[in-house]
């Protein structure tokens, strides 16, 4: 029984970070397309965006971008966090929470990270 259910365990992990989960189907957005619809998006979602940069996956980044209404993004958020959850042997938040603390860190050590990877003018050195 414990056997079966780390198959299964495993396979679901490895079916949530396939590229079929995400459209990949799809064509990658440019960069321009990419920077439109990002200004378009409201604040929280955004900053989602900045917050998770080091590790969304382009795909993932993408279909975000193509969703039409909050409620179709606040949906993705979820499921983003879940399936690295399911990734990670557990289905309590624990990889958001443990990211998370982790991101506050850093924030507070060397300043609000942007969208470009870099800290701001008001980092600590």
């Amino acid at each position: 029984m414990k056997r079966t259910l780390a198959v299964l365990t495993l396979l679901l992990a490895t079916l949530a970070y396939t590229p079929f989960a995400f459209g990949a189907e799809e064509k990658p957005l440019s960069r321009s397309d990419r920077k439109e619809r990002i200004a378009k998006l409201p604040e929280q979602h955004r900053q989602f965006l900045i917050d998770v940069e080091p590790i969304i996956l382009e795909t993932e980044r993408d279909t975000f971008l193509r969703l039409e209404t909050d409620a179709q993004r606040d949906t993705f958020i979820e499921d983003f966090w879940r399936r690295r959850d399911i990734a990670a042997g557990t289905t309590n938040h624990g990889f958001r929470r443990e990211y998370d603390a982790r991101l506050e860190f850093v924030k507070h050590e060397f300043g609000q990270v942007s969208s470009a990877g870099s800290t701001s003018s008001t980092a600590r050195r």
